[in-house]
């Protein structure tokens, strides 16, 4: 076993969290260091780096070795503040199950000042049918087509929009370089959050037995990864790779290939939730008995993030309104099924990162939103007083280009916007009146 060590924050103890075979991690990776720092980066949702040891003396490791050992630990160093596989308190895995009231919805709606959003779930029909139209109504993997495909939520749909806005919201800095006019916008039903599979590659993602990696990404190339597939080999690819073995009397086993569509347009699926996936993969498959006892001791009271589901006749059996039909029964035994081993994955990886965040026990889903929430609304209103200030700087020469500012302080009043607005169409040549009202506003 390669033993892959984390430090927790709250005591500095160093725990060894992952024991994966090295014939897994040669199977996986051409450069089986570079793939053990990308799955600490999926897992602590943390860009760092590998460490042959913890203490004086130590040194990063040679990313370009292609020579691992079985006995080889590894310490990982993050760059900053991990934000660990979203640290936020939800049901103890395998216990009886205290559910909060409802609250709002989820923190992060005012990303700026300029952006404010609420968002409602779109009907369950409407992901399926978006995802089969972007994936050409084929697996992505085998290619087959119909009834016999699902169109497979990355994100489980019953986790519902608080909780996937929750974990964009806590690692959309580590992808500062795409996708970030999406994120804000994004719901448990947006097609980024979906693809359409095959009924068995389904159940194998949603139980963890299969994974899906992007690269380029943090720390891997395209070409490091290994190719099964004749031609060349493209500047971005998605593979599925497979933490479980098929079983040996499947006639036909997949092998580790490529999505066969082009995941690089827009609607593609994300890759801040296809790392996020993949890392609770990781988790569920490598997580270390060790871990797993200080968990089941450290953490006694878990709360999960309540669904904020609006859908009507939905067909995704987890959801409480889900009307089945004979027709699809049996398939909806096997989404029931996979939904269920998806969510429980989950489960266990935030209990994972809550330990190594160093969240005590009793801090719940609330307490964790409600400090967000706080924290987005401050920024917002920082955002806000900035741009009110440039524009108090130009009023000194009579122009005053102000309705365009106010139209994008979403944090304002919109009566108090409707007042200002109608007060620039009836008199622009007076600035003066407007700049008392926003320095009162800034104060």
């Amino acid at each position: 076993m390669v033993n892959i060590h984390v430090r927790r924050e709250d005591n500095g103890e160093w725990v060894r969290g992952l024991a994966i075979p090295l014939e897994d991690i040669q199977r996986f990776s051409l450069r089986p260091l570079k793939w053990l720092r990308f799955v600490a980066f999926a897992v602590l949702g943390a860009k760092g780096d590998l460490f042959d040891a913890f203490g004086a003396g130590r040194n990063i490791v040679n990313y370009d070795t292609v020579s691992v050992t079985d006995a080889d630990g590894y310490y990982f160093f993050p760059d900053g503040n991990s934000s660990c596989l979203q640290p936020s308190f939800t049901d103890k895995v395998h216990s009886n199950r205290t559910l909060p009231s409802r609250r709002s919805q989820g923190l992060a709606d005012k990303i700026t000042a300029s952006t404010v959003s609420t968002i409602s779930t779109s009907r369950h029909h409407d992901f399926r049918h978006d995802v089969a139209k972007r994936d050409n109504k084929r697996c992505v993997i085998k290619g087959t087509t119909g009834k016999e495909c699902h169109a497979a939520h990355i994100i489980p749909h019953s986790k519902g929009n608080r909780y996937i806005r929750l974990v964009i919201s806590d690692r959309r800095s580590l992808y500062e370089d795409q996708q970030v006019d999406l994120l804000s916008d994004l719901n448990i039903n947006s097609p980024e959050n979906g693809m359409f599979l095959s009924t068995e590659l389904h159940s194998r993602f949603g139980r963890g037995a299969s994974a899906f990696l992007k690269t380029p990404n943090f720390a891997l190339k395209p070409e490091d990864i290994p190719w099964v597939e004749p031609g060349k080999i493209p500047a971005s690819r998605t593979t599925i790779q497979h933490f479980e073995s098929w079983d040996p009397e499947d006639q036909y086993p997949v092998l580790q290939g490529n999505v066969r569509v082009d995941w690089t347009v827009v609607g593609a699926p994300l890759s801040i939730l296809l790392d996020y996936t993949y890392g609770v993969a990781v988790i569920q498959r490598w997580a270390t008995a060790d871990i797993l006892n200080l968990l089941e001791k450290h953490h006694e009271i878990h709360y999960k993030i309540q669904p904020d589901d609006n859908d009507v006749l939905d067909d995704d059996p987890a959801d409480p309104e889900y009307v089945p039909s004979e027709t699809v029964y049996h398939c909806g035994i096997h989404q029931t099924r996979t939904e269920a081993a998806q969510c429980r994955a989950i489960d266990t990886a935030i209990a994972f990162s809550m330990f190594i965040k160093g969240y005590p026990p009793g801090t719940t889903i609330d307490m964790l939103l409600q400090k967000q929430e706080e924290e987005a609304e401050m920024r917002s209103r920082q955002v806000a007083r900035e741009k009110v200030q440039g524009w108090l700087e130009t009023t000194g020469s009579g122009s005053s280009p102000f309705v365009t500012v106010l139209n994008s302080l979403a944090v304002l009043p919109i009566n108090f916007l409707k007042l200002v607005t109608c007060y620039n169409n009836s008199a622009p040549s007076k600035p003066n009146l407007m700049s008392h009202l926003f320095q009162g506003w800034l104060r």
